[in-house]
């Protein structure tokens, strides 16, 4: 029986992602989102409201959102002043 000596090559496999070569902050400041409550599947908000028309919603409301990361190690997430109220409109 014969063998075969054959060298291997060394190859270096970089099992890394791209966050771990960044630090990466993201901010949103003042975001507010209201979702209209009706049974109406057509509704339309006018442009000029009269003063007799109401529309309900729920509205979402935050004053701030931070979120980083750093280098790819370890993250955090800060949310500031978060609210959810039922409006009129």
């Amino acid at each position: 029986m014969r063998t075969f000596e054959v060298k291997a090559r060394n190859y270096q496999i970089e099992d890394t992602s791209w966050l771990s070569k960044y630090i990466i902050n993201i901010t949103v400041r003042d975001l507010g989102i209201a979702f209209p409550i009706t049974l109406e599947q057509d509704i339309q908000l006018p442009r000029y409201r009269a003063k007799d028309a109401t529309i309900s919603a729920f509205l979402f409301s935050i004053t701030s959102i931070i979120f980083g990361v750093n280098q790819g190690e370890t993250g955090e997430a800060t949310v500031k002043n978060l609210s959810f109220q039922f409006i009129s409109l």
